[in-house]
């Protein structure tokens, strides 16, 4: 699955990259925040043990918290339209406020977004795409194994561009396609009050706010076959 994915976007890249007007290489970074599903703790009647806290069955609503982003990015421009894909090295942070302790929910991932994009007017522009993430490790505080997750996830990506040549200024919302499972987990009781558990099912989705600095453009010198190249706002020509 991501042999074939890696090998559609670059076959996406290579026929577009010869009619493109600038290609545009750099790094970006950021912030995200995203959502997971709920936790049903189970009470003493319904089988969560004695001892626990609450004694009845309580949903806990996870607590977004603050993650980043950062990567590389290549773009391609046409006159208005624009293609650009990125390999994104992402930290996701949440957590569930538990009677105790809070339990908190990271991952580790690698998403890799292939993005279409449309200039509206002057530095703005929309985007739609899809986003394949990589998930290298998820884990949950205070449970006695470790949970069950998808390692790839498929999505899609909608957001704005703010593109000022120096740096782009980029507000995406990514939606999973592919659902998380809901899964029967054990936390330790004595120190989160909290015995048996269910993670309910979602799809994953995520805000983020980014900042991408093009290093590298490669343009189509005008009246010539040739390239001209800019590094970090010097022209040189091939």
């Amino acid at each position: 699955m991501r042999k074939k994915t890696l090998l559609f976007i670059f076959s996406i890249l290579t026929i577009y990259t010869v009619k493109s007007q600038e290609i545009n290489i750099g790094i970006k970074g950021g912030l995200n925040y995203n959502t997971i599903g709920d936790l049903l703790h189970l009470g003493t009647s319904t089988g969560g043990g004695i001892g626990v806290t609450p004694s009845g069955d309580y949903y806990y609503s996870a607590d977004g918290k603050t993650g980043i982003t950062f990567g590389i990015f290549a773009k391609i421009n046409f006159n208005r339209f624009y293609i650009q894909t990125e390999v994104n090295s992402t930290t996701l942070n949440n957590s569930y406020p538990l009677a105790f302790k809070t339990s908190n929910w990271e991952a580790k991932t690698v998403e890799i977004p292939l993005l279409f994009g449309y200039r509206l007017f002057g530095p703005a522009s929309i985007y739609l795409g899809g986003n394949y993430r990589i998930n290298n490790e998820v884990t949950l505080e205070g449970v006695e194994y470790p949970i069950l997750y998808e390692k790839s996830v498929l999505g899609v990506n909608a957001g704005i561009q703010l593109d000022f040549n120096l740096a782009i200024i980029d507000l995406r919302y990514t939606y999973g396609i592919t659902q998380e499972e809901s899964q029967r987990i054990d936390i330790v009781r004595s120190t989160y009050g909290t015995n048996v558990a269910y993670l309910s099912s979602y799809n994953p989705s995520q805000i983020a706010v980014t900042v991408s600095i093009p290093l590298i453009s490669f343009n189509k010198a005008e009246g010539t076959g040739r390239s001209k190249t800019k590094w970090r706002g010097q022209n040189c020509l091939d």
